[in-house]
Parts: structure tokens; C-alpha cells; sequence
């Protein structure tokens, strides 16, 4: 019943105005129902392009793991649709976690037409195993394109076990971007 009503709220939410939308969040008490439709929310802002609104609610969201999933997709998302757009506005964004997660998962998609800029890009997350994580995401993007290249590159990293390198090629296997190594924060700043 809880996801019921939470889809429900987020539903009309989303028909609202920014402004009628922001009301009726702050109406909603705080805890898992206020969260749940905020989630749903983002991530269907995310997925009709709506980047700055969704980014606007989960600059609200408490620190979780859907959260950070909902940043790294606003990544994937807007890398897809416009690239230079995410990379102008990524370009901006203040040194943060959310920046971080929100590179990850853009390098994902840079990996398939320009792999050593989206390496570039991954190499500035400060945070060990956030980097981590958006280096596999450039691996899981790059072989997409050229996986001779991308296996290459990756085997070439200091640590690779063989089982990492499986795991990433069934990643790029799968037909949606979304799929891929878990990022989790591991220092958040």
C-alpha cells in the first residue's frame, strides 16, 4: 500500500508546477513515504529529461543508496541526450560527492565514442572507491564499442582480478545502461 500511494503522490507531482510541486513535498511529513516519492519522483523527472527539476529534489533526499543511484543515472541520462550539455553543467557543479556520482555515471556513456576522455574524467573522483566504480563504468561503456580496447585498458589497472573483468563483460552485455558495477560512496565530501 506504501508504494501504491507513493507512486500515486509522485504521479500527480509531477504534473504540478515547480512551485506547487516544492508545496506539496514540503508537506509531506518526513520519512520513508516523503523519501519514496521523492525517489520516484527524480527518477521519473530523470528519464523525461528533466535534469534541473530532478536535481532541485534530490539536492532534498537524504544521503541513501537510491539516492546516489538517482545522481549517477541524472549522469547516464543526460549524457545520452546531450553531452555537452551534461558536460558543460557537470563542468560547474562544486567539488562533491554528487558531482562524483554524477560523473560516474556519465563516463559510462562518453566510454563508447571518446573512452579516454570519460578516463580523464573518472580519474578526477577523489573518493578511492567511487573512482573505482566509474572506472569499471568506463570499462562496461568502452566495450560496448571496442572491447578488445576497453579489456586491454582495463587489464592494464594495478589490482584486476579475472573474475572482475567476467563480471564487467556481462554488464556490457546487457542492453541497459543502468546495469553495471554498484557505486558506492565511500568518502563523501
Amino acid at each position: 500500500m506504501l508504494n501504491s500511494g507513493r507512486f500515486g503522490i509522485a504521479r500527480f507531482a509531477e504534473s504540478l508546477g515547480a512551485k506547487e510541486r516544492g508545496e506539496l513535498l514540503a508537506r509531506l511529513p518526513n520519512g520513508e513515504l516523503r523519501d519514496g516519492v521523492m525517489d520516484s519522483l527524480t527518477g521519473s523527472l530523470i528519464g523525461r529529461g528533466k535534469f534541473n527539476d530532478a536535481m532541485d529534489i534530490l539536492n532534498d533526499l537524504p544521503e541513501s543508496r537510491s539516492r546516489d543511484r538517482n545522481v549517477s543515472k541524472l549522469g547516464i541520462e543526460w549524457a545520452k541526450q546531450d553531452p555537452k550539455a551534461a558536460d558543460a553543467w557537470l563542468k560547474q557543479l562544486p567539488a562533491s560527492s554528487d558531482r562524483d556520482l554524477a560523473v560516474a555515471g556519465y563516463v559510462r556513456i562518453l566510454a563508447r565514442s571518446s573512452p579516454d576522455q570519460a578516463i580523464e574524467w573518472a580519474n578526477q573522483i577523489p573518493d578511492a572507491k567511487l573512482r573505482s566504480g566509474a572506472l569499471q563504468n568506463v570499462a562496461v561503456g568502452w566495450m560496448r564499442s571496442d572491447p578488445a580496447a576497453a579489456e586491454k585498458w582495463f587489464t592494464s589497472l594495478p589490482g584486476v582480478r579475472p573474475q572482475e573483468l567476467e563480471m564487467l563483460r556481462r554488464f556490457a552485455g546487457y542492453d541497459h545502461d543502468e546495469i553495471g558495477p554498484i557505486l558506492s560512496v565511500g568518502q563523501r565530501h
